[in-house]
């Protein structure tokens, strides 16, 4: 008999280091689910600020809330990674602390999990925050509401598809199937959620795309680690040096042009404004970018770049 899954089997991961402006905001939001029965792991990821004391009164406030604390922060990866060693419920997701969402998006998508006995995961579409403006980003399947092999939706590689969707707190996971095959985040700053997109999408029975969008991602660059110019901007060529590990190694060579195609497309993309870097993490992107371009297997490279547009074509080049 098929599992009705409910709201009380649903825990939220919510990780923040240094986030008092807004966590406050993003734990408001979980009370509907609280409310409902759901679960709530609260990350607080070194923080020195008063993010820890804003979380441990949520936590103190909650029948089924609990509080993980981490001297020194780690990162989302880690921090997401703590909270589903924790996680005893059925699903599982996660809020990042300048997130929110709408009292209508978990019900919407456990509604979905119901939808066949073999939905490993759902995903959705969200809405990007920046200031007052809001704007739609719909997760780039066209079939919603319906269960498909997730395999279906990680091809071809010239254009968008679920795996150029890694924003996965957009979505709610069984924990069965996290576990049975071991998928957890990367131990990383940035880019740590890559290994688990392409890992859910390949390795998952059925999956269904809600037609849902209200999580509410605030992109503010102004204190998004997509603006620092440290080197925790390079922590995508061990996320997708991580990919390409897990495709030739478990037999999934047949997706390797398109995480070549994303490869090229995170290379060029942080080349391209490396003025933002600081001068000793431009050099580490450079060869760093190089060694993992030499470890590509030469024929699918080469057959990627005749794919992309010429002044791409040059940077890559100029790498190899």
């Amino acid at each position: 008999m098929a599992t009705t899954y409910t709201l009380s089997d649903l825990t939220i991961i919510v990780p923040g280091k240094d986030a008092q402006a807004s966590i406050e905001k993003t734990l408001n939001s979980l009370e509907p689910l609280m409310a409902a029965g759901g679960s709530c792991i609260l990350v607080n990821d070194g923080s020195t600020d008063a993010t820890g004391e804003i979380m441990g009164r949520f936590a103190t406030t909650w029948d089924k809330a609990q509080l993980i604390s981490f001297e020194t922060g780690g990162g989302a990866g880690k921090a997401r990674n703590a909270g589903l060693g924790q996680t005893r419920t059925a699903l599982v997701g996660s809020v990042d602390s300048d997130d929110w969402v709408g009292a209508e998006y978990y019900p919407a998508l456990v509604a979905q999990m119901n939808a066949d006995p073999e939905v490993d995961f759902v995903r959705s579409h969200y809405l990007e925050c920046r200031g007052n403006k809001r704007n739609i980003i719909r997760a780039p399947f066209e079939v919603v509401n319906t269960a498909f092999d997730p395999r279906l939706a990680v091809m071809p590689d010239d254009r968008p598809t679920m795996v150029d969707h890694p924003q996965m707190w957009a979505g709610i996971y069984a924990m069965d199937f996290l576990d049975r095959h071991d998928i957890r985040y990367d131990p990383l700053h940035t880019a740590e959620d890559r290994i688990i997109n392409w890992k859910t999408q390949i390795l998952g029975r059925k999956m269904v795309v809600a037609e849902e969008f209200r999580f509410y991602y605030r992109r503010d660059h102004n204190v998004s680690l997509t603006a620092v110019g440290d080197d925790r901007q390079l922590d995508f060529l061990q996320a997708m040096q991580n990919v390409i590990g897990f495709l030739v190694n478990e037999g999934h060579e047949r997706y390797l042009p398109k995480a070549i195609r994303q490869l090229l497309a995170l290379i060029c993309f942080h080349i391209e404004r490396q003025g933002r870097l600081e001068p000793a993490t431009r050099k580490k992107l450079v060869t760093g970018a190089a060694h993992l371009l030499a470890l590509v297997p030469t024929r699918e490279l080469e057959a990627a770049l005749l794919r992309i547009d010429d002044t791409r074509r040059n940077t890559i080049r100029g790498l190899i």
